[in-house]
């Protein structure tokens, strides 16, 4: 999925302050954030996603969420000091 293709379905952007790769927004990066990213993926749930939950999401910042971003976010839970591409 693209950013373009989700920009006039993306919610209003909410107060969450977002952290990279915090998909399920419970201020931890954890098996349960990629987790949750491929389900809503694999779901059709990304087109709920608000504008931050978007970028939090893309760590690889592409512009598509993927099971790459899911990977990505694997990587960071087996090896904290591993930087998300976005990071970089």
């Amino acid at each position: 999925y693209k950013v373009d293709d989700l920009c006039n379905r993306l919610t209003p952007q909410s107060s969450y302050a977002f952290r990279l790769g915090d998909v399920d927004k419970d201020g931890l990066i954890t098996a349960n954030d990629a987790s949750k990213l491929l389900s809503d993926i694999n779901l059709n749930r990304i087109y709920n996603y608000s504008y931050s939950e978007f970028i939090a999401a893309d760590v690889d910042d592409n512009g598509n969420l993927t099971a790459n971003d899911c990977a990505y976010i694997h990587q960071k839970v087996l090896d904290g000091s591993f930087e998300f591409p976005a990071e970089k």
